[in-house]
Order: structure tokens, then sequence, then C-alpha cells
């Protein structure tokens, strides 16, 4: 299937990790090593940039997460990061679809930097190895947190 058959007016703008922070009393990962992670996933409300003629959201990950030793639980690693990315579309471009691509697509581009950024940034604070976030269905993920959000909401 050719690609430009499903290609978005949905562009990537730029990105910043506003918080980032490991606490490691990890020695050496090994075998027995295991990934605690969670993620939260959050979209601005949309605005228009007149003068570029393009609407612009912004998209908030949260991360947080514990690598930790199994037989070991004094040795581990946690960490929190947040990341805010921003993405544009043409001003014509109706706000139910952009706000769905920032959901979807924003997320799912943000957890890609995000990855990427805390393999390097724990490769170098590790005696040895690495944290690798798993692939995640961002489609799943933040249609499991809104189900969360409105039980919650429902509670109160």
């Amino acid at each position: 299937m050719k690609v430009n058959e499903f290609a978005s007016n949905f562009q990537y703008e730029n990105a910043v990790m506003t918080e980032g922070n490991f606490t490691n009393n990890l020695v050496q990962s090994g075998d027995s090593a295991n990934l605690d992670s969670e993620a939260e996933v959050s979209v601005s409300n949309i605005y228009t940039d007149e003068s570029n003629g393009k609407k612009l959201g912004r998209v908030k990950l949260e991360l947080n997460g514990t690598f930790s030793v199994t037989d070991h639980p004094e040795a581990n690693c946690t960490y929190h990061f947040v990341f805010n990315g921003e993405f544009s579309t043409p001003v014509d471009t109706p706000d139910k679809d952009f706000h769905k691509a920032l959901w979807f697509n924003g997320s799912t581009a943000l957890y890609g930097i995000a990855r990427a950024k805390i393999e390097t940034i724990s490769s170098m604070i590790m005696q040895s190895g690495k944290i690798s976030l798993p692939m995640v269905n961002m489609v799943e993920l933040v249609k499991e947190q809104y189900k969360q959000k409105m039980q919650a909401a429902a509670e109160k």
C-alpha cells in the first residue's frame, strides 16, 4: 500500500523534555530486572497562529517507573520524565479531527522521542545496560486512560 494514501495534514513542530529525574540505586541490572512503567497523556486546547496560517496544539506525556531487581528490592532505579510536544495542522482542519490526531498521532510521536531519550540517558548513568521502554499501542493506552478518568469522575 502506498503511504501517501494515508498521509495526514498533521505536522510535528517541536518537542522538549521539561522534567527529568533518575534515582539510581541499581548497581547492575542482570537477568532478573523488571521494568514497571506508567504513562499519562494530556492534550491542550487548540489555538490558531494567524501569522503562519495554522492551528497548533500541544501534547504532554508524563512517564514514571521503576527498574528493579526481583531478588533485591533495594536495588532499583526510579525515573520521572515529562515531555511536551507541539503539533500543527492547516487552519481549515476541523478541530475535532485535529484534537483526535493530537491524542493519537501526537502521543505516539512523543512516546517515540521519550523512549529514545530515556534509553540514552539511562545508558549513561547505569554501570551496564539501559532502560528500554516497551513499544506501546497508544490508541489502547489513551482509550484506557479516558475510561479510567470517566469511572473516577462518576464515582465522585
